[in-house]
């Protein structure tokens, strides 16, 4: 279970800021560094998947909803949940990303805010969701200071969706290297590390 923990004490102010600047750097580009429109059409569609099903065991009816999407990159996830609920919202700590998900779908809701400082009233969100972005918290007490923020601004019945890469899957280590999307200072979480956070 730790094999995937950072070798050495991390300073996670420059870690984040670090993050923050090279998805800046690479906004513009993202869909190449990722491998390409296949790819990332791919990735799109088994995080919406994930979500989709979920949402609808758990609520009735989803144009009544308002989602949060933690990491919302160029905006694509965020902008199908956006036409089929009230409305959601796509947070991403990269100014430059949200500039690139206003362009590609002006119709949707992009906010530029780290994860556990949402700008956003308590209880003003029906569900919130994250697909392949919490190994980028760093630390286990930073991914608690998110949780904590997701709940805060969730209503009571709603639903925290959260899906990352799973660092035991040998295909990870391959597709870790063919692209060009993470530093190399990112942190893959163990079930034993986020589950009592869950619990919490």
């Amino acid at each position: 279970d730790d094999r995937f923990l950072p070798k050495k004490p991390m300073n996670e102010e420059r870690a984040l800021l670090e993050q923050q600047n090279h998805f800046d750097s690479i906004a513009e580009r993202y869909v190449h560094e990722l491998g390409g429109e296949a790819i990332h059409e791919y990735y799109q569609k088994m995080g919406s998947d994930y979500v989709l099903a979920a949402l609808r065991a758990h609520f009735d009816d989803l144009q009544k909803l308002v989602g949060v999407e933690l990491g919302c990159g160029i905006g694509e996830t965020t902008a199908f949940f956006h036409e089929l609920t009230q409305k959601t919202i796509g947070v991403d700590f990269s100014s430059e990303m949200i500039q690139v998900a206003r362009q590609r779908f002006p119709q949707g809701v992009f906010t530029e805010a780290w994860f556990h400082q949402l700008p956003l009233a308590n209880n003003s969100a029906d569900f919130v969701f994250s697909f392949g972005t919490f190994h980028h918290l760093l630390t286990a007490e930073h991914y608690q200071r998110v949780l904590a923020e997701a709940f805060r601004v969730l209503r009571p019945g709603g639903a925290v969706l959260i899906s990352d890469i799973n660092p035991w899957n040998p295909l990870t280590t391959i597709i870790s290297r063919s692209q060009k999307i993470d530093l190399g200072n990112e942190r893959f979480f163990s079930r034993r590390e986020v589950l009592p956070l869950y619990r919490d």
